[in-house]
């Protein structure tokens, strides 16, 4: 059991970046405190016994956190709090959904560091649903994990990327055969020899009818890998909606009740 929660916010008042605390004290006879620290300074510290609701409000690109009195509906009462970015959206969440469960039930808040919700190794919070940090993750897991899950269409995954590297070679062709024609036809050296026999006519031809193939089957092969990337893609969405839909209903409603 524990009787305060802390979570940091990062806005000022003005909106400019800062270092910011929110604390919740549960007291003796039901009675609950508000604090408010911002770079050390005590801004805000009050009791909670008229107040309904802690109320998130998430704008876009930050949000503001307020009071909501008991006896003062109107919005121009409302008690501000303070404001933060997104990086600290969904510490607050959870700190609001802990505080408003308090004041409905006046039960004793478990509150465990996992709520946080914030990887211990680099402070980025964790996305909603995951307790793995994708930043510290080993990547190499990743892969292997996304390789397995490709299933049956990981030989069309093959041969995109097979195709996408083909185009790519393709691509380099053409300025490679303009420097050939500008180095060796338009301003050559005095013995330089065409092959072929070809005069300078006839090498300006024929560099132009190859870039113009390597341009053509260059966009075969893009238009191969993008066919076999979408259909890797579509198949790899759908089952990965079904997975998902699975393991939500798989899942407990006390788990889902604890969820933003």
């Amino acid at each position: 059991m524990r009787t305060k929660i802390t979570v940091p916010f990062d806005l000022s008042s003005t909106g400019a970046f800062c270092r910011g605390e929110l604390c919740w004290e549960e007291g003796p006879l039901r009675q609950g405190l508000l604090r408010v620290v911002l770079d050390g300074e005590t801004l805000l510290a009050r009791d909670l016994s008229d107040v309904e609701e802690l109320k998130q409000n998430t704008d876009i690109g930050c949000g503001s956190l307020e009071l909501r009195l008991k006896d003062h509906p109107s919005p121009a009462e409302h008690v501000f709090v303070c404001r933060f970015s997104m990086s600290c959206v969904n510490d607050i969440g959870e700190f609001c959904k802990a505080v408003n469960h308090w004041l409905k039930s006046y039960e004793e808040i478990q509150w465990g560091e996992d709520e946080l919700r914030r990887c211990p190794k680099c402070g980025r919070n964790y996305l909603p649903g995951m307790n793995t940090c994708l930043f510290c993750a080993d990547k190499r897991q990743l892969w292997r994990r996304a390789w397995r899950f490709a299933g049956e269409y990981r030989p069309l995954l093959i041969a995109a990327t097979v195709c996408m590297i083909i185009f790519n070679g393709f691509q380099v062709a053409a300025p490679l055969l303009q420097r050939w024609m500008l180095d060796n036809v338009l301003q050559p050296k005095p013995d330089t020899v065409l092959p072929f026999g070809w005069n300078a006519h006839q090498a300006l031809w024929m560099v132009g009818i190859a870039v113009a193939l390597s341009y053509v089957v260059g966009q075969l092969f893009l238009s191969a890998s993008n066919l076999s990337a979408r259909r890797c893609s579509s198949y790899t969405s759908n089952r990965l909606r079904c997975e998902v839909y699975d393991k939500v209903q798989n899942l407990s409603v006390a788990a889902m009740q604890r969820r933003t």
